[in-house]
């Protein structure tokens, strides 16, 4: 064999090889080894519906108002805010919980409110008493890692410094800012909050007689106290969540339309086969697939991961073998546990930094729904296991007695299916500007619904509140142009953050198999470093481009498929070379030719 044959068959070899486990096979590894998807997202769903509240009671009230708005999130209340500075009276606003100071450890989120999210946070007014109790990514730098057998190790923080400021803090803080800012305001007048109540149903109009400048929405509901009641509007706004029984409602109202029905695309295994190889090959995104106000998935590596929030003492020891050394709420820690093989990860403490006071400090555990800790129905069998699984901690100090057993009660919540619905409006009582027409809007989780690899989900709430305001501001009050608009600029961002989740940052929550978890961050470390030499055609990992709050979400995608093209593109011409060099080439020479036989013959 010739020198240059020695040579070029074994380099072809690899590449071919490196070639195929990265276009076909990593795919495939990123899929959560223990666990399937589908089943996981029905126990979601199954643990996480709302149980109606049935009233003692035969007679329901009826109440009429001029805005109302389901869910008292912050969508919620920075809507109302928002109507209310517009002149809006009459908002009545519902909400499942008790009061506007309860809290909820199973809730305790933490909100990256970044520049996209700080656009209406700076019109609201709230940016600065958010500084002054959030932890900023320019404190955000560093992770310390505390290992089963006491060593301590800090990391950089996966973020970009140079961005614009970001903000970590609690989300009963930012709810508290929306709600006081509301006060402050004398925004009560216009604002009636109805606090523990539970949402039964929604009820449009029939679909003939939406247009009529009487046509009205009711929202039955009932109250803390027992009593049900039927809320009625022209004008509602859905930010009820991931379950919205808005948007359902709206779902089965469209549904019963026969005039506007659309037609399902067929949903064959050969068409769904084709529509995830040009999805994995960045040819597209296809078309909405179902009836209006249905939802669209997303599979990702991270949807079905189950997680439990656990509020922990201030100042607990670092480690056993350091009692004096106090843990600080404004460093960010990570307890991994004792090893337990290869397909079994160790459990893992995560603690956020943290800087509100009056508010106990969390830790998340986030694993997969077979984790022997999410079995545990007792405080005791709690603490036990703990002390088993990270030697390092005094958990004594850590975890009271009477939290460890409200963690073993509680059950916790599911990541997501990434999910999104592209109608997000329906206009009522026709075009009779701001005396007549009103609708049904759909804000937050109640249209986007995806885990938290981002960080994106406070943020695009905001900006769905915020698009909504331009809207109204852009027609002059008149909802049944503003609906439209906001609709055309809300879509595309909710298929793209979810879009985006997948290939984002899965592979923090640990839930991987080691192999898995090395190809995708061999990916991404190509990509980085592919992008510092070619800047203008190829563009950073997903997660950095996120953080740069220039790019909208629709942009981040675009240049992600971009990228994801021009590099399989790349691969293919690579492997194409390769393999017409291979012995000389004959064998793929004479395959072209066969086929341009039998096309000319054909």
């Amino acid at each position: 064999m010739p020198d240059s044959r020695r040579f070029i068959v074994p380099w072809a070899q690899h590449v071919v090889c490196f070639l195929v486990i990265l276009t076909f096979v990593s795919p495939l590894l990123f899929v959560e080894a223990y666990r399937h998807p589908r089943s996981l997202l029905h126990m979601a769903v199954s643990s996480t519906s709302p149980n109606p509240i049935h009233s003692s009671s035969t007679s329901i009230k009826e109440l009429h108002c001029n805005v109302l708005i389901a869910g008292g999130g912050p969508a919620g209340l920075a809507a109302a805010l928002s109507l209310a500075r517009r002149g809006y009276q009459d908002i009545h606003v519902l909400e499942r919980n008790p009061s506007a100071e309860y809290f909820e450890v199973d809730k305790s989120y933490l909100y990256r409110i970044d520049g996209r999210g700080q656009r209406l946070t700076g019109l609201l007014g709230i940016t600065d008493a958010m500084q002054e109790v959030s932890i900023t990514t320019e404190e955000f730098l560093n992770i310390t890692i505390v290992q089963a057998d006491g060593s301590v190790k800090v990391v950089k923080a996966p973020a970009d410094p140079s961005q614009q400021t970001a903000y970590w803090l609690p989300r009963r803080a930012l709810l508290s800012f929306l709600y006081d800012r509301i006060q402050k305001e004398d925004c009560g007048k216009a604002i009636s909050f109805h606090w523990g109540v539970t949402i039964q149903r929604f009820v449009m109009p029939p679909p003939e007689k939406t247009a009529q400048i009487t046509a009205q929405a009711k929202i039955v509901a009932a109250l803390g106290d027992g009593t049900s009641t039927e809320f009625v509007s022209q004008k509602v706004i859905g930010c009820d969540g991931m379950n919205s029984r808005i948007r359902k409602g709206l779902e089965a109202w469209a549904a019963s339309d026969p005039k506007k029905t659309e037609e399902i695309p067929s949903k064959s295994k050969e068409r769904s086969t084709a529509k995830r190889v040009g999805r994995r090959w960045g040819w597209g995104w296809g078309k909405r697939d179902g009836p209006r106000f249905g939802l669209q998935y997303v599979d990702a590596p991270s949807a079905g991961l189950r997680y439990k929030i656990l509020a922990i003492q201030d100042g607990f020891p670092l480690t056993h073998a350091e009692p004096d050394t106090p843990t600080r709420r404004e460093t960010c820690y990570s307890y991994v546990g004792l090893p337990k093989g290869y397909f079994s990860p160790p459990l893992r403490l995560g603690l956020l930094p943290f800087k509100m006071q009056g508010i106990p400090r969390t830790a998340n555990i986030i694993a997969s729904p077979s984790a022997d800790i999410f079995g545990l129905e007792k405080g005791q069998d709690v603490i036990a296991f703990l002390k088993r699984e990270l030697p390092q901690c005094d958990v004594d100090q850590m975890v009271s007695p009477e939290e460890a057993e409200r963690f073993a009660r509680s059950s916790g919540g599911f990541f997501p299916r990434p999910q999104y619905c592209l109608d997000a409006q329906q206009v009522l009582g026709g075009r009779d500007g701001r005396q007549g027409a009103g609708g049904v809007v759909l804000m937050g989780d109640a249209i986007h619904a995806f885990p938290p690899d981002l960080g994106a989900g406070v943020n695009i709430a905001l900006l769905d509140v915020l698009d909504f305001i331009f809207s109204l501001d852009k027609t002059e009050g008149d909802w049944a142009a503003a609906l439209p608009l906001y609709e055309t600029l809300r879509g595309p961002q909710s298929r793209a953050v979810c879009e985006l989740i997948p290939i984002g940052f899965p592979q923090q929550y640990n839930h991987m198999l080691p192999v898995q978890k090395s190809l995708k961050l061999m990916g991404v470390g190509l990509r980085a470093a592919l992008h510092k030499v070619f800047p203008r055609i190829l563009a950073p990992p997903v997660f950095f481009m996120c953080q740069d709050v220039r790019w909208d979400y629709s942009q981040v995608l675009a240049r992600a498929t971009r990228t994801t093209r021009v590099l399989r593109t790349v691969g293919v011409l690579l492997l194409g070379a390769v393999l017409w060099r291979w012995d000389g080439g004959r064998g793929v020479r004479e395959f072209v030719r066969k086929m341009r036989l039998g096309c000319v013959m054909g």
